[in-house]
């Protein structure tokens, strides 16, 4: 699949929630696997439907027992500690930026499987987590971004 860029507008559109029984589809199950490959092909570590052009919320994040689907996903709590690191996006393509984002979340979201479950995630996965969830509302890495860090040629 192909990964759009700015100034696409789906990229600033609040994508649609995706029902349980969806989520089991096969063409749902399809897409998550197609999804993952277009990560990959790309070298992200995270990736939302909204980014290939499909509006539902379902994002992708590479975690340490590989790639997992989150579909549905609210982050219910933040913690107050935060720290600031540098992001990217496929989707902002050559721009770099520091962002402040919380160390700490729990998200609420259904699995592969279409069941509720809830996460509490730390560090990178947490920041990968809040990256990828803000592009299911229309918010891009450089609307939270404190400091350009540079801009690739």
């Amino acid at each position: 699949m192909k990964v759009i860029t700015i100034p696409h507008p789906l990229l600033r559109a609040n994508a649609e929630p995706v029902s349980p029984t969806d989520i089991t589809r096969p063409a749902m199950q399809e897409f998550v696997h197609e999804l993952i490959i277009t990560m990959k092909d790309n070298r992200g570590i995270g990736i939302a439907a909204p980014q290939v052009g499909k509006s539902i919320r379902l994002i992708i994040v590479d975690t340490a027992d590989g790639p997992q689907a989150f579909f549905n996903p609210r982050i219910i709590w933040q913690s107050i500690t935060t720290s600031v690191d540098e992001e990217g996006c496929l989707s902002v393509p050559n721009t770099y930026g520091l962002v402040k984002r919380s160390r700490s979340i729990i998200i609420n979201y259904h699995d592969i499987n279409g069941q509720r479950q809830r996460l509490k995630a730390r560090g990178l996965f947490a920041r990968v987590l809040c990256h990828e969830t803000d592009h299911l509302n229309g918010v891009l890495f450089t609307d939270r971004m404190t400091k350009e860090v540079y801009h690739a040629l």
